[in-house]
């Protein structure tokens, strides 16, 4: 199935977070900030699923803030999940999906999770260099939003 070309490109910083295992974004009561965002987790079996499903959110909540669409990834050195968009254990493929996902318009955001990886922040930072070298802006936070381990 081929991927629709993008509705619209949004030229806001894309959201890049590396964990261990899978998690949610929860609101961070402790955070004092007012955010006008509300992330949204996407988990599909595939790019063009998780394209489907971004396609049929609303720009704005009930409340009046951004929905932020975000993708969940599993990079595996294995076997590929039939659970979640899978991709190739390394930060190059990591950062490539990354873009992909920006251009076509899919997610504003991506959660990669790594299993096996020693230091989570050290393959986030590799994943962000090929974006932002090629002048994609990247963050690594969404104010008043925090990565809560699931289960």
């Amino acid at each position: 199935m081929a991927l629709n070309p993008p509705q619209s490109l949004s030229t806001e910083s894309f959201f890049i977070a590396v964990v261990d295992r899978a998690c949610d974004l929860m609101r961070d009561q402790d955070a004092c900030t007012d955010t006008a965002e509300h992330p949204l987790v996407l988990s599909c079996t595939d790019l063009p699923a998780a394209q489907r499903a971004s396609q049929q959110l609303s720009e704005k909540t009930s409340e009046g803030m951004t929905v932020v669409p975000i993708v969940e990834v599993v990079a595996t050195s294995g076997r590929a999940t039939s659970r979640h968009v899978s991709v190739p254990h390394n930060s190059r493929s990591v950062s490539s999906l990354a873009i992909d996902l920006k251009l076509l318009a899919i997610a504003r955001g991506i959660i990669v999770v790594v299993p096996d990886v020693a230091d989570p922040d050290a393959f986030r930072e590799c994943v962000v260099e090929e974006p932002t070298a090629q002048g994609h802006s990247t963050r690594t936070t969404i104010p008043g939003w925090t990565t809560v381990p699931r289960g």
